[in-house]
C-alpha cells in the first residue's frame, strides 16, 4: 500500500513550481505582471496577489 502524501506537500510543491517559473522568466527582463499573466495564471489559476505571497 503506497504512503499517503500529506496535503502540505502539494502546497509546498506548488509554491516551488511557481517560483521556478518566475525565476526562469524574471532573468530575461519580463515584468512580474506579464510572467503571472502568460505563464503562471494559465497553469495554476492563482491571483496576482497570491503570486506575490508565494514569492515571499
Amino acid at each position: 500500500m503506497p504512503k499517503a502524501t500529506p496535503k502540505a506537500n502539494s502546497y509546498a510543491a506548488r509554491i516551488k513550481a511557481v517560483n521556478e517559473i518566475y525565476d526562469r522568466h524574471a532573468k530575461s527582463g519580463v515584468s512580474n505582471r506579464d510572467i503571472w499573466r502568460r505563464y503562471i495564471y494559465p497553469q495554476f489559476g492563482i491571483a496576482e496577489r497570491t503570486l506575490y505571497n508565494y514569492l515571499k
